[in-house]
């Protein structure tokens, strides 16, 4: 009882990407290329197995594997990790990215239901957004480098 009390309902399905059929099977390494999803539903305290008919796809996978999250209702997905694409695809979608996940799905399920994942982000308008190098100014004349 004291469990439920801790998850938001208002956060939705949980999707974990898993390499084989089933909430035993360790978490996917790749989000796009996972071969199967865990799809939980905190409201109904039951989950089932999806197929990521994506997993084969050349090009492209991330992308598309983000909208089949939000065309089976997904909230929220949890993945080894998840590239740029698809973290950049799942914001614009409004559904959680945890990344960094290890060990089976039954497991990664409960450390999210603990609130103990952190959200991945991407940093929009990532050209933007570089570093800044400092360089010292020009100027005329021999450069001399003073080494101790």
């Amino acid at each position: 009882m004291a469990r439920a009390a801790a998850v938001n309902f208002n956060y939705g399905k949980v999707a974990v990407a898993t390499m084989g059929p089933g909430p035993g099977n360790q978490v996917s390494h790749q989000f796009g290329a996972s071969p199967y999803f865990v799809v939980f539903d905190p409201l109904q305290n039951s989950y089932r197995v999806v197929a990521n008919p994506n997993a084969n796809d050349a090009t492209g996978r991330a992308i598309q594997t983000g909208q089949y999250m939000v065309d089976i209702g997904v909230s929220n997905v949890i993945a080894g990790t998840l590239d740029q694409n698809a973290l950049q695809t799942l914001r614009n979608l409004r559904v959680n990215a945890y990344s960094g996940v290890t060990g089976s799905a039954q497991s990664a399920l409960s450390s999210y239901l603990a609130g103990q994942l952190i959200p991945a982000t991407t940093i929009p308008n990532q050209r933007l957004a570089s570093p800044r190098v400092y360089s010292p100014p020009v100027t005329a004349g021999p450069q001399v480098q003073a080494i101790y």
